[in-house]
C-alpha cells in the first residue's frame, strides 16, 4: 500500500496479514481425517435421506411434488456450494468452515460454531434409529 506524506515523500507500507500462520496452526491442531472417516461422515449425513417423502405424493398433485424434488435442491445447495468453493479456494485449510470462521470471526465464534455443529450431529444421528426401526416395523411385525 503506497501512502504520501505530508512533506510530499512517498512511503511503502507492508500490510502483512497472518492468514499463513492461522491456517498452519490450524492444520498443525487438527488431525488430518482418514479414509473410513469420510466414509463414515459421508454415510451418515445422507443416509437419512428425506424422511417423510413419502406422503408428499398423496397431499399434493404429482407434477408439483416432482418439480419441488426436483428443483428445491438446486436452489437450496447451488447457492451453498458456490460460497463452500469461494471460501475453500480463498482460505485452503483442513479446518473447513471452523477454520473460515475463526478467520472472520475469530476464536470464540469458532469455538461455539464447532460445539452447537457436535450438539446438532448427535440430535440427528439419535434420530436415524428411529427412522430405521420405523421402516423395519412396516415390512416385518415387530409386535409378535
Amino acid at each position: 500500500e503506497e501512502r504520501i506524506e505530508n512533506d510530499g515523500t512517498e512511503t511503502t507500507t507492508e500490510v502483512s496479514y497472518d492468514l499463513e500462520d492461522k491456517i498452519s496452526t490450524l492444520d498443525q491442531i487438527n488431525p488430518k481425517i482418514t479414509y473410513l472417516g469420510i466414509v463414515a461422515i459421508t454415510y451418515f449425513l445422507v443416509a437419512g435421506g428425506t424422511f417423510g417423502i413419502e406422503d408428499l405424493g398423496g397431499s399434493i398433485p404429482p407434477l408439483p411434488s416432482l418439480l419441488a424434488i426436483l428443483i428445491i435442491p438446486w436452489l437450496w445447495s447451488l447457492p451453498l456450494a458456490l460460497a463452500t468453493a469461494e471460501l475453500a479456494t480463498s482460505i485452503p485449510s483442513s479446518g473447513g468452515f471452523l477454520a473460515w470462521l475463526n478467520f472472520g470471526f475469530g476464536d470464540v465464534a469458532a469455538y461455539v460454531d464447532g460445539y452447537m455443529m457436535i450438539l446438532v450431529i448427535i440430535i440427528d444421528q439419535a434420530i436415524y434409529p428411529v427412522i430405521g426401526v420405523s421402516y423395519i416395523r412396516y415390512f416385518i411385525n415387530l409386535n409378535s
